[in-house]
């Protein structure tokens, strides 16, 4: 089964900062789970991100908001696998975020406060400090089916109108699709499975709010 933790961080895809005195409330959120408890979407929060997003399936992070805290969290990898935490160094602290492949010699990393928003950017390999995997949580032998992985819930295709407003989602979050088909477009294995499962996340979080307007009656 994917990684708990992947699906709910692939939902949050497109969460920023908001400019001005604003600050998104999603990201307070994030930083709920932290020490610092910060309450502006202008602290660092990469870390935050990775916390509350374990912390949502179930496992505690470090609970602070500072990066490199996750160098010592869980279990140590030698090798980085599909949700593995990593940490790299970075001008004035460090990043932290979860592993979701490779392309071009790069490691890419599903984030928060990557060009502060969540997505899923390439960072170099080089400035890895550490590669973390939760402690008690069995290694993944293989990546699911998607129907089986909890990325996809329910019946995505509800109705035309659903359809419909998935189709402009999916147009509003042209960059991660554009990375997603890039992956699959790649023909290996693991480039696949990785495009279709960002692919699914971005659907799957269109689709929530499609639902959640729905309900409320907008």
């Amino acid at each position: 089964m994917n990684p708990s933790w992947i699906q709910i961080a692939l939902a949050e895809q497109g969460q920023s900062e908001l400019s001005g005195g604003k600050h998104n409330p999603r990201i307070v959120t994030y930083h709920s789970v932290t020490g610092l408890k910060a309450k502006d979407d202008e602290t660092p929060w990469c870390a935050s991100f990775v916390g509350w997003c374990l912390a949502e399936a179930g496992l505690r992070g470090t609970g602070s908001a500072a990066a490199r805290s996750y160098e010592n969290w869980g279990v140590f990898l030698d090798k980085p696998v599909l949700g593995a935490i990593v940490t790299f160094t970075r001008a004035g602290g460090g990043h932290v975020g979860f592993y979701m492949g490779q392309r071009d010699g790069k490691w890419l990393i599903l984030g928060g406060n990557q060009n502060n928003r969540v997505s899923v950017a390439p960072y170099d390999p080089e400035r890895m400090t550490s590669i973390r995997w939760p402690a008690n949580v069995p290694l993944p032998n293989a990546v699911a089916p998607l129907s089986k992985s909890g990325v996809i819930k329910g019946n995505v295709v509800a109705a035309t109108g659903t359809v419909a407003s998935i189709g402009v989602g999916l147009i509003e979050n042209s960059d991660q699709v554009n990375l997603a088909t890039g992956w699959i477009k790649e023909g290996t294995t693991i480039a696949i499975i990785l495009g279709l499962v960002a692919l699914a996340g971005i659907a799957w979080s269109i689709l929530s709010r499609v639902q959640g307007k729905k309900a409320a009656g907008d």
